[in-house]
């Protein structure tokens, strides 16, 4: 992949930013680190993220079909966290095509999407 479209793929890390410590957001969902304002907090980001992304539905798609896993991550934090469904079809190809955060995510996948 060309260097200008890895940096398209990555504007999503830029939009979701870093906590008060300076921890990148996409970390969060890891259970990693959660944010000294809660939980709430993190999702709220998520939702404002989910938001923008809804606006460009081939880039929410494109970066939740991404084989690095942080972007897929991000991309299904914000599908789940919001109960759309415009790109469901796209998480389900990127957990039949394998992924790092499969088995993490299929828990909470069926219970918000039992489709």
């Amino acid at each position: 992949m060309r260097s200008n479209e890895q940096d398209d793929r990555d504007r999503v890390f830029g939009w979701l930013g870093v906590d008060k410590q300076g921890t990148s957001y996409h970390l969060h969902p890891l259970n990693l680190v959660w944010n000294v304002d809660g939980v709430d907090h993190d999702l709220n980001v998520y939702k404002t993220i989910a938001d923008r992304l809804a606006a460009d539905p081939k880039y929410w798609a494109a970066i939740i079909r991404e084989p690095n896993w942080r972007h897929t991550l991000v991309g299904c934090v914000c599908l789940l966290g919001t109960r759309r469904t415009e790109v469901f079809d796209d998480v389900c190809f990127r957990f039949e095509a394998g992924s790092c955060p499969r088995l993490r995510w299929r828990l909470p996948t069926s219970a918000r999407h039992p489709q």
